[in-house]
């Protein structure tokens, strides 16, 4: 089944951020491949945790019908706070333009 989340973009000193549960306290901290939604312009829409058995989480900061292609094995961290639960993905600097289009 899946597991949609809603998430948000923000520039961190790193890189793009995708805060999910932002009043979260992060805990923990591991590195997972995932598969990066991008829309036509290249901009991050969503991300796929399922590739790494995150339950069938995808995080969505955009719509569905804006996906037009993907990169799959991206390298990310997910932060997770003590119980384990979802509260951000970072995601490596090279997608950081998606936030800057965003706003």
């Amino acid at each position: 089944m899946l597991d949609q989340r809603q998430g948000k973009l923000r520039i961190t000193d790193t890189g793009l951020r995708v805060d999910v549960d932002p009043a979260a306290a992060v805990a923990n901290s591991k590195r997972v491949k995932v598969t990066v939604l991008l829309d036509r312009m290249g901009s991050v829409t969503g991300i796929d945790m399922r590739p790494d058995g995150f339950a069938g989480i995808v995080v969505m900061i955009g719509t569905h019908e804006s996906v037009a292609k993907s990169e799959a094995n991206v390298d990310v961290a997910v932060n997770e706070d003590a119980s384990g639960n979802l509260a951000s993905i970072d995601l490596p600097r090279r997608f950081s333009h998606s936030a800057k289009t965003l706003f």
